[in-house]
């Protein structure tokens, strides 16, 4: 698992978490990576944590969608789409 890693010249922590392979080009790099904005090593440890929660989410999310669409189903979202954008 994972931990905070302290950044050596601010002393900040940041979350790191290297990108699986299946989902690096979906999500565009090799690394997820953010400050979690404390010096604090117990308040980092939590907010690793729910940092951690909220990328697995995401990159679940991401495993669940990859399929193709049907041109009736890129049809719906497009005009889904421009309809917001109006």
């Amino acid at each position: 698992m994972s931990r905070p890693w302290k950044h050596p010249d601010s002393g900040y922590y940041w979350f790191r978490r290297r990108v699986p392979d299946d989902l690096r080009e979906l999500v565009g790099k090799r690394e997820e990576r953010s400050s979690l904005g404390t010096r604090d090593p117990v308040e980092a440890k939590r907010l690793h944590v729910l940092k951690l929660a909220e990328i697995e989410e995401r990159w679940s999310n991401l495993r669940k969608s990859r399929r193709s669409l049907s041109a009736d189903e890129i049809a719906r979202e497009a005009a889904l789409a421009a309809d917001a954008v109006r």
